[in-house]
């Protein structure tokens, strides 16, 4: 059962503090003042990819990926299961000495890999805009890989290249949000106030969060690569695949006459490409029925 939490920052109460200074697993190199003992600069430590700062204010924060934090701190590219996730997050309370119900969450990132017949630069590549707002193509080296996001105030939505990122034999993406501002989190959870890393447990927040990356997949303009297509129909998806067109579209047009142009992509991927957005819309929504099973 695949779980889509991942990236997540927090703060810690400042009662912790005396136990992390005390704790043999983390190096911090403390720095006080001598005249009113406070820590001079901040001081930081990270174990198996999760960063603890303690800040001269005493405000502690920790962050990284509770996915890689259960693998060593070496990848996210396999499923992260309900079971792995409770493990990290008791892990962190072991070695915080905190409970998750007193830790605060204030960054959150949910995301799925999935699995692709298509190279997954294709899917990469195909991705056009979002709402109103195109993706940005970003390609790099190393364990980056090639991921392209479209960015808006409260989140990004981001589309990676697993398999260049961690060099692996199948062909697999990420689908991945990664909310800015907690409103965002607030908004998908249907809540307001605080919330906290206990509360990412419950199994009604996969509900919500899988049902966001469900909608803003679909929601995506996507051109599939291009493969046995007439030439009228093969020069419309070439416009298509121009951000340009389409904000000409939304600039000068009606939602109706944008709307039907939509459809009429969605048509030519399902004749005559891979329809391969449809397909990673069903492995979202399998891997959410399992969730929730």
């Amino acid at each position: 059962m695949a779980v889509v939490i991942d990236f997540v920052r927090c703060i810690l109460p400042k009662t912790c503090i005396s136990h992390l200074f005390n704790n043999s697993e983390i190096s911090f190199q403390e720095t006080y003042d001598m005249n009113t003992g406070e820590l001079k600069e901040q001081k930081s430590d990270s174990i198996r990819g999760m960063k603890i700062t303690i800040h001269p204010s005493g405000r502690v924060i920790i962050d990284g990926s509770l996915h890689k934090f259960h693998n060593a701190g070496f990848h996210n590219h396999n499923d992260f299961t309900w079971t792995s996730l409770k493990l990290s997050i008791q892990e962190i309370e072991r070695i915080t000495s905190v409970q998750a119900s007193e830790i605060q969450v204030i960054r959150l990132e949910y995301g799925l890999n999935l699995t692709t017949r298509l190279n997954a630069n294709d899917v990469v590549n195909g991705v056009v805009f979002l709402k109103r707002n195109p993706f940005e193509k970003t390609a790099t080296s190393g364990r980056n890989g090639n991921y392209c996001q479209a960015d808006f105030s409260d989140y990004r939505f981001k589309v990676y290249n697993k398999t260049a990122q961690y060099k692996l034999s199948e062909q697999k993406v990420r689908l991945e949000v990664h909310a800015k501002k907690m409103r965002h989190i607030n908004q998908c959870l249907k809540t307001t106030g605080q919330i906290y890393l206990s509360d990412i447990l419950h199994k009604e927040s996969f509900e919500y969060f899988c049902k966001d990356l469900i909608d803003k997949w679909s929601e995506c303009v996507f051109v599939d690569p291009l493969q046995d297509i007439p030439f009228e129909q093969k020069n419309q998806m070439q416009l298509y695949s121009s951000w340009v067109y389409w904000k000409d579209l939304i600039d000068t047009r009606c939602r109706g006459t944008i709307r039907n142009h939509k459809e009429k992509l969605k048509q030519l991927n399902q004749k005559y490409c891979s329809n391969i957005q449809e397909e990673l819309l069903r492995q979202i929504i399998n891997k959410r029925q399992l969730i929730l099973n």
